[in-house]
């Protein structure tokens, strides 16, 4: 048994990075043709996107994990089929639960694969992309000034001067800064500013203005002659729409406030989803295994069909609860796992076919 067992772990094994990189490279592949034309349109650098999109490829992985055991697991059943090895082991007397023994441990190890890439592993690298994009806020206002329009290098920031004096120097400068609680507008003749602290903060010195605040039915309005003022920037920029500032946070940051531009809603559900995501793979891999082990497969892509099919039902589920979550109908919490519920469904029905359906027809 100890050698049925590692041919099965090694089969497994095999298929599974190899659905690993298709579906990686399928994946991010499709992000960076949706995210490319975003990407010219602000000038962002070739050294820069390499690096966004580098950091970016641990999510992708986080994603790919997924489709890639299901798919291990009904190609290594379908192999095992078309050999003959389920007839042998079925003519031993040996059960087809006896043979899911490394399948399962496996299917463990990668579930803690899998809670690491997401409860930390591609936060870390989010954050990472998200530095790396506002270091190019430099060139963007540059580039706005000279087209004379505003540069929005934030989520809820905007700037624009009239012409520029200098480095970091501006002439008739407008700065407003939108929040869900006020609003903040500044008109000033002068402006200075630099970007300390590895470009997560704005200094302005302005002279000669006026600042205006409203909050609700309240307005302030403030004439100064000299003003300094420190703005922070959100983990990612607005031009960065991929890459919204709750998901470069932490874990346990999440367990906070929502920060500037992110909604208390989608900031729950970012919490909730990173603690469903190893489940939900957890529970797809176990029912995977019991689906793919249960029958006699004629051909491997016969055996590949049903779990393309049961990953795209549950990324379905998924997005449907997402849209529900937005629509207010079910909490950040519910929209996070309401998925399970029908991965749990098809596992406890597969262990009720599995139990009395070894060896059965062949499909």
């Amino acid at each position: 048994m100890n050698r049925l067992d590692s041919r099965i772990a090694r089969e497994l094994a095999g298929w599974t990075v190899i659905a690993l990189v298709c579906c990686t490279v399928a994946f991010f592949v499709t992000q960076f043709l949706r995210l490319l034309p975003s990407m010219t349109d602000i000038g962002i650098p070739a050294l820069v996107l390499g690096q966004i999109m580098a950091c970016l490829s641990v999510s992708v992985v986080a994603w790919a994990l997924t489709p890639a055991i299901i798919i291990g697991a009904f190609a290594t059943a379908g192999a095992m089929s078309v050999r003959g090895e389920f007839v042998a082991t079925d003519s031993a007397g040996i059960s087809r639960f006896r043979l899911l023994r490394m399948p399962v441990l496996m299917t463990l190890f990668l579930t803690v694969l899998s809670a690491f890439l997401w409860l930390d592993g591609a936060p870390a690298a989010r954050g990472v992309a998200a530095r790396f994009a506002v270091e190019i806020i430099p060139e963007g206002l540059a580039d706005a000034l000279d087209r004379g329009v505003f540069y929005t290098p934030a989520n809820g920031l905007a700037f624009y001067a009239d012409t520029s004096a200098g480095k970091g120097h501006y002439k008739g400068v407008v700065l407003s800064r939108t929040t869900p609680d006020d609003a903040v507008l500044l008109v000033a003749a002068d402006a200075r500013l630099t970007f300390p602290d590895h470009l997560r903060r704005v200094h302005l010195a302005v002279t000669d203005g006026e600042l205006f605040r409203f909050r609700g039915d309240e307005r302030t309005t403030v004439s100064f002659g000299t003003l300094s003022m420190a703005v922070d920037l959100p983990d990612a920029p607005s031009s960065l729409p991929f890459l919204p500032a709750h998901m470069s946070r932490t874990t346990a940051a999440l367990r906070g406030p929502a920060c500037d531009g992110a909604s208390p809603e989608q900031w729950q559900f970012e919490l909730w989803r990173r603690h469903a995501r190893p489940l939900s793979f957890f529970l797809l891999g176990i029912t995977s295994l019991l689906a793919a082990f249960s029958g006699n497969w004629r051909r491997k892509s016969m055996a590949v069909l049903p779990g393309i099919g049961l990953f795209l039902f549950v990324h379905l589920c998924e997005r449907a609860a997402e849209v529900l979550m937005e629509q207010g109908t079910i909490s950040p919490f519910q929209g996070a796992f309401f998925p399970l519920i029908p991965v749990g469904a098809i596992l406890a029905a597969g262990l009720l076919v599995s139990k009395y359906r070894f060896g059965g027809r062949a499909l």
